[in-house]
């Protein structure tokens, strides 16, 4: 492969700027607006897109076209997608939004999947965030489109490493679709074992959720200070908790400095639980199932068993319970801010079966775990 690395300016035949100068018109023709918050994973989804009214002229010069390349440079800047088409399943033209920035590919230099797939490298993404400024809203500096960072061999060879990669991808789906099929099967245990808590049908001992505890711990009152690469440290943040579990793909790191400052009170292990007190993923939770030396980023809490009244499954599952999540709800209401007061957490009611059915279930949990790593 050519080691010559090449900036996204040198690949591209046309470079704008979403539809900026384009003004309504209500004798104009309706299309269909790709926004910021609609692209995430290389994609963006036509179904549910805005629509807007313009002029016959302006649309035709602003309309997407098949292989451009969108680049959010507003709010969660460096995001991107590849444009399959240019028109949603209603025959509606597509165009993109202010805050994104368009990237036609030149095609005698530059498989546009294949420079889709370099827009969403660890590379790219370190350079998007190096090049985004702005206290309050983040705004992608055009100086980023001439950095050189991406390697560019024959036409032939792109096309072979974007084959290689779609199957890559087609196998992820496949697997992420197993990994639902199987953690569905987690709380239909959970309910089958020990029954709907809320009228605690099993008749099991009352109690409240510090009481299977040894240990409940908040995260560092501090900003963290993230390393500009992967370290050996993650740091937990909201967005890392994702359908019940850990997940590395987009989290961020620290140093080692920083690292042992945020768990100079407490040391996160495998099998302790944590649980998000605050925010839009308010009441996630997910537990540490190996031995990552990571710690707590903001409105992150931790949950150590105690072995003799629990085991971190059962809290993992009763914290994702109706009983428990209904607390959560009831206590923070509709609030725009959500968040929970650690005293609050650790009185959530709940109930304490025997610690010899606790482990039966957590022998289950463990097989399903082991289904899933297959």
């Amino acid at each position: 492969m050519n080691k010559h690395l090449c900036s996204i300016r040198q690949l591209l035949a046309l470079e704008s700027s979403g539809y900026w100068g384009l003004k309504p018109d209500e004798d104009g023709v309706q299309v269909a607006v790709v926004r910021n918050g609609d692209i995430s994973e290389g994609s963006f989804v036509t179904e549910h897109l805005p629509q807007r009214t313009f002029a016959q002229e302006q649309v035709r010069k602003a309309r997407l076209m098949p292989g451009d390349i969108l680049l959010t440079s507003s709010g969660n800047t460096g995001r991107t997608a590849l444009v399959k088409q240019s028109e949603t399943p209603s025959g509606l033209t597509i165009v993109a939004s202010n805050f994104v920035r368009i990237l036609r590919p030149d095609a005698r230099q530059v498989v546009p999947a294949y420079l889709s797939y370099g827009l969403q490298s660890a590379v790219f993404i370190r350079l998007a965030e190096q090049y985004s400024r702005g206290a309050t809203i983040k705004n992608l500096s055009s100086k980023i489109l001439d950095v050189p960072f991406l390697p560019v061999p024959s036409i032939a060879e792109q096309e072979d490493v974007v084959n290689l990669l779609a199957e890559a991808d087609e196998l992820k789906k496949l697997r992420a679709q197993s990994d639902n099929q199987t953690s569905m099967l987690m709380p239909a245990l959970f309910h089958e074992m020990f029954g709907d808590l809320r009228a605690n049908e099993k008749g099991w001992p009352p109690g409240k959720l510090e009481d299977l505890c040894s240990n409940v711990v908040d995260c560092p009152h501090s900003t963290p200070v993230y390393a500009s690469g992967q370290t050996h440290h993650p740091c937990v943040r909201s967005s890392d908790i994702q359908n019940s579990r850990l997940d590395w793909s987009s989290t961020k790191y620290v140093g080692e400095e920083e690292y042992l400052r945020r768990i100079k009170k407490f040391v996160p292990l495998r099998n302790d639980v944590i649980f998000c007190r605050e925010g839009a993923r308010l009441g996630n939770s997910a537990q540490i199932t190996d031995d990552t030396l990571l710690c707590l980023g903001q409105r992150m809490m931790l949950f150590r068993t105690s072995p003799q009244e629990s085991t971190p499954e059962f809290l993992w599952a009763v914290l994702q319970s109706e009983l428990i999540q209904e607390q959560v709800a009831s206590l923070v209401g509709g609030s725009a801010s959500p968040h929970l007061n650690v005293r609050d957490i650790k009185n959530f009611n709940c109930v304490i079966p025997p610690l010899s059915f606790q482990k039966k279930f957590s022998m289950c949990m463990e097989e399903l775990r082991q289904i899933e790593a297959d």
